[in-house]
């Protein structure tokens, strides 16, 4: 009898040549093999005849599963879907991930959604095959979501989290590691924070549950002796929590002489508490880059959205890692409930003092915020007028690249420009390499001219050439869209 179970990772639309490992794939298709199953993963990012691959294991596999967050990973994911029922009519779709995860009943309503893994996946969709494989009840396996045959939306009751430190070691083999730009280590799950506008209040209920460091310092030992590893990234929301076991790690890496380089998520309250020693203690250990969300620059914005950090924070933040040659990277959203244009340079203000101050310091963009489901500013959103998609091909045509903000009416142009104009004067080097060809090499150095001197005067009225951009972008996109939902009829 067969044990193969599919395993789908769709494209996302922003993906480079080497993208991320699909880390929650490869966690739910250990738990499957340590339990006797035969997964199959397939990445459609970097196999490029995935067709032919699903249909090769497709007839003779229990069930197919599609992981998606929201955007336009959505319209590949239902695409994959619907190229699966094609091919095997009567075998079940699950799907999970964080999307379906937050809005379970709106998913489950589409033709190409039989089932749906809630939360963590790892026992939830093992007990789900185990139930399809074995023909019992669907009733009995907690975390999911389903139609019984009256046509009913059934949600079975959550399941319990799970102990990271049993879960056995990830299973690399799986996927071939060498087509990903680095090797990702989950350790540790959820964070303990507020921040009105992070999905995890909800899909971790505010939880942080880490693996111990001896778990952490044997997967790093794991993956250094086998496959060679030079650089790893701690994809973990909040790595740096417990400090006492960040410390264990560090401390663990340096005693067993790994030559590794590594990069994490950390806090500006979390680095303002830490004194030289530890830092240096980081430097020795590996570590190449921190990534900060500094969010806004100013007080009453970060109050609003419950950052609960302090402007004196990020700026000393960024003094500690000049000074200890940390290299960090800042984020920053705008657009958010609220805010006012004296709002908005405080933030450029402060994003040019960290310039001055560390100029090695690097501005991952200034995105737009992007009302997403589950999280508390969402629900600020639709009272100030946002209307949320309501199937999931609308969720698939949902991006942060334009401002899905009703609230800032005939301004929304102008957020959009300054995001524009942060890309090419922040991320000008990555631009270049990801889309530049000999057609469009002198658009873009007149773009960046331009974007060079808005910035400098901070005038971003009238942004005409942005809007030209604009045009052209939402074209493509339509034209990209169009292909998508040609597959998908």
């Amino acid at each position: 009898m067969t044990k193969k179970v599919l395993l789908l990772f769709p494209r996302t639309g922003f993906d480079p040549i080497k993208p991320r490992m699909p880390s929650p794939l490869i966690y739910i298709g250990t738990f499957l093999k340590e339990k006797g199953y035969e997964p199959i993963i397939v990445d459609t990012r970097v196999d490029k005849d995935y067709k032919r691959k699903i249909i090769s294991h497709i007839n003779d596999s229990i069930a197919v599963g599609i992981t998606t967050m929201t955007g336009m990973q959505i319209l590949f994911a239902l695409n994959l879907a619907r190229f699966v029922r094609k091919a095997a009519p009567k075998i079940p779709i699950i799907w999970g991930g964080v999307h379906p995860s937050l809005l379970p009943e709106q998913t489950i309503q589409n033709k190409y959604v039989d089932v749906i893994v809630r939360g963590e996946g790892e026992e939830t969709f093992y007990h789900l095959i185990k139930a399809i494989d074995d023909k019992t009840a669907l009733e009995k396996v907690k975390g999911i979501t389903f139609k019984d045959k009256e046509g009913n939306v059934i949600n079975t009751p959550n399941r319990e989290f799970i102990d990271l430190n049993k879960l056995p070691f990830p299973n690399w083999e799986l996927i071939d590691y060498k087509k990903y730009r680095i090797f990702d280590i989950l350790s540790a799950r959820g964070c303990p924070h507020r921040c009105g506008f992070c999905y995890n209040i909800q899909f971790n209920c505010q939880n942080w549950r880490p693996k111990s460091a001896k778990r952490v310092l044997k997967e790093i030992e794991y993956v250094v002796r086998k496959y060679n590893v030079k650089q790893l990234n701690f994809i973990d929301d909040n790595f740096f929590t417990d400090k006492k076991r960040v410390e264990e790690i560090c401390r663990g890496i340096i005693k067993k002489g790994f030559k590794i380089k590594w990069r994490a998520s950390c806090r500006v309250d979390y680095i303002n508490r830490y004194g030289s020693k530890f830092l240096n203690l980081l430097n020795k250990a590996g570590l190449v880059e921190l990534f900060i969300g500094a969010e806004s620059g100013s007080q009453r914005m970060l109050n609003l959205i419950k950052k609960d950090i302090t402007i004196k924070q990020t700026i000393n933040t960024v003094k500690k890692c000049k000074d200890n040659n940390i290299q960090a990277q800042y984020s920053y959203m705008i657009g958010f409930p609220g805010e006012t244009e004296k709002d908005l340079m405080k933030t450029f203000k402060q994003i040019d003092l960290i310039k001055r101050i560390d100029p090695h310091a690097m501005i991952n963009m200034i995105a737009i915020y992007t009302p997403y489901p589950g999280t508390e500013m969402y629900e600020q959103c639709k009272n100030l007028g946002f209307k949320p998609p309501r199937t999931l091909e609308e969720w698939g045509e949902y991006t942060y690249t334009f401002a899905n903000l009703p609230y800032l009416g005939s301004k929304r142009i102008v957020y959009e420009s300054i995001s524009y104009i942060s890309r090419f004067i922040f991320y000008k080097k990555e631009l270049k390499e990801k889309f530049i060809t000999p057609l469009t090499r002198i658009p873009f150095e007149i773009l960046s001219v331009m974007a060079k001197l808005r910035w400098e005067f901070k005038f971003f009225s009238f942004p005409i050439e942005w809007a030209v951009l604009k045009c052209y972008l939402v074209y493509r996109r339509k034209r990209q869209l169009k292909e998508i939902y040609k597959k998908l009829k």
